[in-house]
C-alpha cells in the first residue's frame, strides 16, 4: 500500500537538503582539518629545522670567508624568517591552549629538541569531540599556509642564492685615538721585513689569546691589499723591501668547528679556490685540488693569511709550495708549539710592557684626577696581564665611571673569578682558556691549576717535585724522579707554548701563570677531588676557622696573618707559607691535625726551629726550608718523617743533619749547603761533626736519586772527609743527579771509579751518564762576567780549577758534560787538547798559556756541538783558530765573546768567518792590540773590492765592541750583506773608522749605540750617514767614562767569604733598555723595531752585613703600601748616568772586590728559586 507523500513535506526536504548537505561537507573538512592539525605541526618543525640548519652552514661558510657577504636575498629570508617565526609562536599558543602543552622549545631549536616535540604529537590523539573543534580546525589551516611560507623560504635556502662575492675594497684602518695595539705598525713593518726576500717565504705570528695577534694580521692584510707591495708601513721608514708587485691576495680563518684533518684540509682548499675563482670539484681528491691550486699559482705574486691556525697543517697540501718564486704566507696562531715546523721565520707578539698598557688603558678610559683611582688602575692594568683585548674592553667599561666603588668592584672582580666578568665583556677570553683548559688531560689538570697558588714567578723544578708529592704525576712509587721530571718539564713546555703560563723574562726555568688566566681558574674545582677548596691570599685578607677546617690547598704568601696554634686542617694536603720574613715561630701544636698535610714550603722565613709537632706529619713529602737563614736545627722528631722525598735546607744555618735523617728511607732528593764560615779557607773549623752532611748517613738513603752538596773542602782534614763522602755517593744506585765540590782530582777519580750509578747497574738508561750534574774540581775562585749567559745550558756542568793533571776520570765526565768551565789551567795551549765533542758551552778563564782555541795541527771535526764560547783574561791568546776549518767544526756556535785578551790582533779571516753559519751574538770588550774583526787578504784594492763577503756572518744580529783602542776596522771590504743584524755597541773605539755598512746591507738594522765624540766626526758617505742617524742612539762620553774604567780594570779577588759559583741577578732601570732582548722596549722613534728588547742590566750586589748569605735571592721591596707583598719590582739602577749597553758594578763594602764580578741582587720575593738559587736540574 503506498502511502501519498505530502507535498509539504516534499517540499521541506528539498528545502533543506542543499544547506544540511553544505554542513556535513564542511563538518567532514573541519575533522579532516582537526585530524591533520598533529601532522601539520610536525611538518612545520621539520621546515624550520631544515632552514635553522642550511642557515647555520651558511653563516658559518660566512664567517670564515673573506671575500663573502650576505646577498640580499640573505637579508630578505632573514625578515621573513622572523615574521614567520612570530606567527608560529602564536600558533603554538594557540595549540597549547585548547588542547595541552608541549615539551619546552629551546631558543636554538635543534634535532633533539624536534624529535622530542615530534615524539609527543606522533603520541597524541586528535581530539574531535571537544567545544574547540572549529577552533583548531581553523589552527590546523593557518599552520598549514605557515608551511608553505616556509617550504618556499626553504627552496631557497642555497649557497648560491644567499651568499655574494664581497667587493674587496680595502679601506685603510686609522688608530681609534691611539687606541690600537701599541706598536702594531712595528710588528707589521717586522712581517714585511721578513716576507721581502726573493723567493718563497712564510712567516708566521704567534702570541697569547688577545694580545693583538688578528690585528696585525689584519693590519698586514690591508696595507698590501691597498698598496699592492711589501714596501714598509711607516713614514718615512727606510729599509730597503723587496719591490714586488702583488697581484693576488687571500684571507682566511681557520675552520676550529672541525676536528678531522680531512675535513680541515678540503674545507681550506675550497675557500682558495673560491676565492681564486678556480672551480671546486667536491669529487676531486685532496692531492687534485692541491695540485690545481699549485699550478693556479705558480707564475703569480701573491700572499695568503691565515688567522687563528691550532693544529699542525701541511702547506704542501693545501697547494701552497716552496716550488712558487714568489709565494708568501703569513700565518697566526696561539700555538706556539707547532708553529716553527709550518714557516720560515716566527715573529711573537710580546704582552704590553707596563708603561703601554697604562698608556693604551687611559687613551681609551680617558685621564681622571682623582690619585686613589690611578692607583686602583694601576692593579686593574696589572691583572689584564699586558693583553690589548682586556685592557681595551675594562678601560671602555670604566670610562665616565665616576663612583669610585665601581673601580674597587672590578679590581675586586679581576683578582678573582667571579661571573660579573662577563658584564665587561670578558666572557669570550674566559670561555678561550677553559676551551684549552678542557683539551687537557684529568692529571695535567691538576698540575695546571696548582700553579695558581703562587702569586708570583715559581722554579720549574720545584714545582714538578711539588706535583709529585701531591701524587698528580709519577703516581708509580718505581717511577723513576728523572722519568717524571722529563714528563713535567714537556708539560710545562706544552703550557708555555699554549701561553697557559710564562716564562719569566730574566730566567727561562721559572714560570708564572698570567693573571688574566688565574682570575678564571683560582677556583676551579680539581678534578676527582669531591671535597676540594682553594684558598689564596688576595688583598691581605686573613683566613678565618673556617677556612683553616676545610681548605684542601692554602696558600699563605704575601699574608701577614698570625697563624692559629692549633688548626684543625685534617684536609690539607699544601700548605704554602713561604717569603713571610715576620714568621719566627710556629706554634708547638701546629701540626697536630695535620696528617694529610703533603707539601710544607717555608722558603724564606725567619723561624728558629720546627715545632715537636712536626712528628705528626706522617704523609709529608716534600719539606722545603730553603733560605730560612735563622734556622740552626731540625728537631730529633724530623726523623719521623718516614714518607718525605724532598728535603731542601740549603740557605740556613743548620751547621749539621741530624744522624735521624738516615731513617728517612723514601728520601729521593736531598739539598744542602754548608754556611759561609765553613767554606772559608781561613776557618778554622775542624770537627767532621760541623759538616753539612756526616758520614755513614748518605749511604744508608738507599732510594737518593738526587743529591746537592754545596760546602768547599780546604783543609786537609776535610779533604779526606770529602774523600769518604764520594765514596759513599758512589754507592748510590739510582743517584741521577749530583752536585758537588770535589776538593781534588784524586776524590773525583774515587766516585768515578766507584759510582754504582754510572756503572748502569740498576737503571734503565742506555748511556752511562748523570742525567744531570754540577760537579766542580778545586775551589778556584771564578772572575769572569757569564753566569746569567751560562746558568740556563747548565743541564750537565763540569768546572776544573785545579793545577793538577786532567785525569782520564775528568775526560769520563768531560764526554757527557754540555757545559765546561776551565779556570786558571797553565797545562794547556790549546782547547783541541780536550774531548770536547758533547759541549755545547765554554768557559775559558786565566789559562795563560793558552794560545789559540783551536791548532792546525787537529785532525778532522772539533766543537761541532759548541753554541756558545767565553773567552775570558787569557794573556797568550794570539787567534781563535789557527789553520783551515775541517767538517762541521764551530756550524752551531752562536755566541762568541772575548773580554781581555790584550794579545790577540784579529778575529776572523774569511775562511773562519764563512765556518761561523749560525753566529748571532759577537762580543768583544778590553783586547788593547785588536786591529780588525775580519781580516781581508793584504793585496791590491782592486781584489779588494773583487773579494765577494757576502755569504759570511749573515745570521749575526748583534755587535758589541768596546775599548778596543787600536780597532780601526770590522772589515775593509764593504760586500758584507749582514742581513740579520739588528744592533750594535760601539763603545771607547776611537780608531774604529770603517764599518763594513753601506747604502744597502744591514736592512734589520735598528739600533746603534756609540758615543757622540766618536760619532760626530765619523767620515762615512752622506748618504750613508743619512741612512744609519735615524738608528743612532748616541751617549755622551762622559756618562759612560766611568762604566769602560771599571770593565777593564782587574782587581784582586772577591772576598773570601764569598761563594764563586753563585752569582745573583741586580735589577736594572727601564733605562738599561737593550735593543735586542728578551723584553719589548719602549718604541722611541718611528725607526724603533719590534724585536728591541731590554735586558736587566747585571750589577754587583752591595754586601750589606757580614752575615749574607750569597745563596739567598729575594727581590726589592714594594716602596708603596698599596703594592701587593708578592708583587716584584726591579731595583733601580743607582746613577741616571748608567749607560744600557755597559755592565756595571756596584761599589763593594770591601776593597778586595773586583769590578766586573756579578752577583744577584739580595731580595725577598716568593718567587726566588726555592733551591737557594743552587739548581740540581736547570
Amino acid at each position: 500500500m503506498v502511502f501519498p507523500i505530502p507535498t509539504l513535506v516534499v517540499q521541506c526536504v528539498t528545502a533543506v537538503y542543499t544547506p544540511l548537505k553544505d554542513t556535513v561537507l564542511y563538518l567532514k573538512g573541519q575533522r579532516r582539518d582537526v585530524k591533520d592539525l598533529e601532522v601539520r605541526l610536525d611538518e612545520l618543525l621539520n621546515y624550520r629545522i631544515s632552514i635553522k640548519s642550511r642557515k647555520k652552514q651558511i653563516d658559518r661558510e660566512l664567517e670564515d670567508s673573506a671575500t663573502t657577504e650576505k646577498s640580499d636575498e640573505y637579508k630578505m629570508m632573514e625578515q621573513n624568517l622572523k615574521n614567520m617565526d612570530n606567527m608560529y609562536a602564536k600558533f603554538r599558543a594557540k595549540y597549547e591552549k585548547f588542547t595541552s602543552n608541549l615539551p619546552v622549545e629551546e631558543p636554538e631549536l635543534d634535532v633533539v629538541a624536534a624529535s622530542n616535540i615530534t615524539k609527543e604529537l606522533n603520541d597524541r590523539k586528535p581530539r574531535i569531540l571537544t567545544l574547540n573543534f572549529l577552533k583548531l580546525a581553523e589552527l590546523s589551516r593557518d599552520i598549514n599556509r605557515l608551511n608553505k611560507q616556509y617550504k618556499d623560504v626553504l627552496d631557497r635556502v642555497k649557497r648560491d642564492y644567499m651568499i655574494s662575492k664581497k667587493n674587496l675594497e680595502v679601506v685603510q684602518q686609522t688608530l681609534d685615538h691611539d687606541n690600537d695595539l701599541p706598536g702594531v705598525k712595528l710588528y707589521v713593518d717586522e712581517v714585511l721585513s721578513r716576507l721581502s726576500v726573493n723567493g718563497w717565504r712564510s712567516v708566521g705570528i704567534t702570541g697569547p689569546v688577545g694580545v693583538g695577534k688578528t690585528t696585525v694580521l689584519t693590519k698586514l692584510y690591508n696595507h698590501v691589499s691597498y698598496s699592492k707591495s711589501l714596501s714598509s708601513s711607516s713614514v718615512g721608514n727606510n729599509n730597503n723591501n723587496l719591490c714586488l708587485d702583488l697581484d693576488t691576495f687571500v684571507r682566511m680563518t681557520y675552520p676550529q668547528e672541525l676536528e678531522a684533518d680531512e675535513k680541515i684540509v678540503d674545507k681550506l682548499q675550497k675557500e682558495i679556490m673560491v676565492q681564486l675563482r678556480i672551480n671546486h670539484d667536491r669529487t676531486e681528491s685532496k692531492a687534485v685540488n692541491g695540485d690545481r691550486i699549485f699550478e693556479f699559482l705558480c707564475e703569480r705574486k701573491y700572499i695568503v693569511f691565515m688567522d687563528n691556525v691550532f693544529k699542525d697543517i701541511n702547506l704542501d697540501i693545501l697547494g701552497l709550495r716552496q716550488g712558487h718564486k714568489n709565494g708568501k704566507v703569513v700565518i697566526a696562531s696561539s700555538e706556539k708549539k707547532f708553529i716553527g715546523s709550518i714557516v720560515d721565520d716566527v715573529i711573537e707578539i710580546k704582552k704590553l710592557s707596563n708603561d703601554d698598557a697604562s698608556k693604551l688603558f687611559w687613551n681609551v678610559c680617558g685621564d681622571v684626577s682623582s690619585t686613589r683611582k690611578k692607583e686602583i688602575a694601576d692593579k686593574i692594568i696589572e691583572c689584564c696581564g699586558g693583553l690589548p683585548g682586556e685592557i681595551k674592553l675594562v678601560a671602555k667599561y670604566l670610562k665616565d665611571k665616576e663612583d669610585e666603588s665601581l673601580w674597587n668592584n672590578l679590581k675586586r672582580t679581576l683578582q678573582s673569578y667571579t661571573p660579573n666578568a662577563n658584564l665587561m665583556g670578558l666572557g669570550g677570553f674566559d670561555k678561550l682558556y677553559k676551551e684549552m683548559y678542557e683539551k687537557l688531560e684529568e692529571n695535567y689538570k691538576k698540575c695546571f691549576l696548582y700553579v695558581a697558588l703562587f702569586p708570583n714567578e715559581i722554579y720549574k723544578d720545584y714545582l714538578i717535585e711539588c706535583w709529585v708529592a701531591e701524587n698528580f704525576i709519577g703516581v708509580d712509587k718505581d717511577h723513576k724522579l728523572r722519568c717524571t721530571r722529563d714528563e713535567g718539564r714537556a708539560f710545562l713546555t706544552d703550557l708555555t707554548d699554549k701561553y697557559m703560563l710564562d716564562c719569566c723574562s730574566y730566567d727561562k726555568r721559572y714560570v708564572k701563570m698570567p693573571p688574566n688566566i688565574k682570575r678564571v681558574f683560582l677556583e676551579q674545582k680539581y678534578p676527582d677531588e669531591d671535597t676540594c677548596l682553594i684558598w689564596v691570599s688576595l688583598n691581605y685578607e686573613k683566613p678565618n676557622t673556617k677556612i683553616w677546617e676545610t681548605a684542601t690547598r692554602m696558600s699563605l704568601i704575601g699574608c701577614r696573618s698570625e697563624l692559629p696554634e692549633s688548626p684543625k686542617c685534617t684536609n690539607i694536603y699544601t700548605l704554602l707559607l713561604r717569603s713571610k720574613p715576620e714568621l719566627e715561630i710556629l706554634p708547638h701544636d701546629f701540626f697536630l691535625h695535620m696528617q694529610s698535610l703533603r707539601v710544607f714550603d717555608l722558603h724564606q722565613t725567619r723561624i728558629t726551629t720546627l715545632p715537636t709537632s712536626v712528628a705528626f706529619l706522617t704523609n709529608l713529602r716534600s719539606l722545603n726550608l730553603t733560605d730560612c737563614s735563622h734556622i740552626t736545627m731540625l728537631p730529633d722528631e724530623a726523623a719521623k718523617l718516614q714518607k718525605l722525598e724532598f728535603l731542601d735546607i740549603c740557605g740556613t744555618s743548620i751547621p749539621s743533619l741530624p744522624q735521624e735523617i738516615s731513617s728517612m728511607c723514601d728520601l729521593r732528593c736531598l739539598r744542602a749547603s754548608s754556611s759561609s764560615r765553613a767554606c772559608n779557607q781561613n776557618s778554622k773549623v775542624e770537627d767532621v761533626h760541623q759538616l753539612i752532611i756526616p758520614l755513614k748517613v748518605i749511604s744508608k738513603l738507599k732510594r737518593l736519586e738526587e743529591l746537592s752538596i754545596d760546602a768547599c773542602f780546604h783543609s786537609q782534614r776535610l779533604i779526606d772527609v770529602a774523600n769518604e763522602l764520594a765514596m759513599e755517593m758512589a754507592g748510590l744506585k739510582y743517584l741521577t743527579t749530583l752536585r758537588f765540590n770535589f776538593p781534588n782530582v784524586k776524590s773525583l777519580d774515587t766516585f768515578v771509579s766507584n759510582s754504582e750509578s754510572l756503572k748502569n747497574k740498576y737503571t734503565e738508561w742506555e748511556t752511562h751518564t748523570l742525567n744531570s750534574f754540577k760537579i766542580f774540581i778545586g775551589c778556584q775562585v771564578t772572575r769572569h762576567p757569564y753566569e746569567l749567559d751560562i746558568s740556563e745550558m747548565c743541564e750537565r756542568r763540569l768546572r776544573f780549577s785545579k793545577k793538577e793533571q786532567f785525569s782520564s776520570h775528568c775526560n769520563e765526565v768531560l764526554k757527557q758534560a754540555s757545559t765546561f768551565e776551565l779556570i786558571s789551567y797553565d797545562r794547556v795551549q790549546s782547547l783541541n787538547e780536550f774531548n770536547l765533542h758533547s759541549v755545547q758551552v765554554c768557559v775559558v778563564e786565566g789559562c795563560h798559556n793558552l794560545k789559540n782555541i783551536v791548532q792546525e795541527s787537529s785532525i778532522g771535526t772539533v766543537l761541532e756541538n759548541m753554541e756558545k764560547l767565553y773567552l775570558f783574561d787569557l794573556p797568550s791568546l794570539n787567534c781563535i783558530w789557527e789553520g783551515p776549518v775541517l767538517g762541521q767544526s764551530l756550524v752551531r756556535l752562536t755566541v762568541l765573546k772575548l773580554n781581555s785578551c790584550p794579545t790577540i790582533t784579529r778575529l776572523f779571516d774569511p775562511k773562519l768567518a764563512s765556518a761561523l753559519p749560525s753566529l748571532k751574538h759577537l762580543a768583544v770588550e778590553n783586547c788593547a792590540q785588536l786591529s780588525q774583526i775580519v781580516v781581508v787578504p793584504d793585496e791590491s784594492n782592486d781584489i779588494k773590492e773583487e773579494l765577494d763577503l757576502s755569504g759570511i756572518l749573515n745570521k749575526v744580529e748583534t755587535v758589541e765592541l768596546r775599548n778596543l783602542p787600536e780597532l780601526h776596522s770590522i772589515c775593509k771590504s764593504n760586500s758584507m750583506e749582514w742581513s740579520s743584524l739588528k744592533a750594535m755597541v760601539i763603545v771607547r773605539c776611537s780608531k774604529l773608522s770603517n764599518l763594513s755598512l753601506n747604502e744597502t746591507n744591514a736592512r734589520m738594522l735598528a739600533s746603534i749605540e756609540c758615543e757622540d765624540v766618536w760619532w760626530a766626526p765619523h767620515e762615512l758617505p752622506d748618504r750613508v750617514k743619512q741612512r744609519l742617524h735615524p738608528f743612532c742612539r748616541i751617549k755622551n762620553e762622559s756618562t759612560i767614562h766611568g762604566v769602560v774604567q771599571e770593565r777593564e780594570t782587574l782587581s784582586t779577588p772577591i772576598n773570601d767569604d764569598s761563594r764563586p759559583w753563585e752569582t745573583t741577578r741586580a735589577q736594572a732601570s727601564s733605562s738599561s733598555a737593550r735593543p735586542w732582548e728578551t723584553t719589548r722596549a719602549q718604541a722611541s722613534s718611528s725607526s724603533a723595531r719590534p724585536w728591541e728588547t731590554t735586558r736587566a742590566q747585571t750589577t754587583r750586589a752591595q754586601a750589606s752585613s757580614s752575615s749574607a748569605r750569597p745563596w739567598e735571592t729575594t727581590r726589592a721591596q714594594a716602596s708603596s703600601s698599596s703594592t701587593r707583598p708578592w708583587e716584584t719590582t726591579r731595583a733601580q739602577a743607582s746613577s741616571s748616568s748608567a749607560r744600557p749597553w755597559e755592565t756595571t758594578c756596584a761599589q763593594e763594602s770591601s776593597s778586595s772586590a773586583r769590578s766586573w764580578e756579578i752577583t744577584r741582587a739580595q731580595a725577598s720575593s716568593s718567587s726566588a728559586r726555592p733551591d737557594g738559587e743552587i739548581p740540581i736540574c736547570s
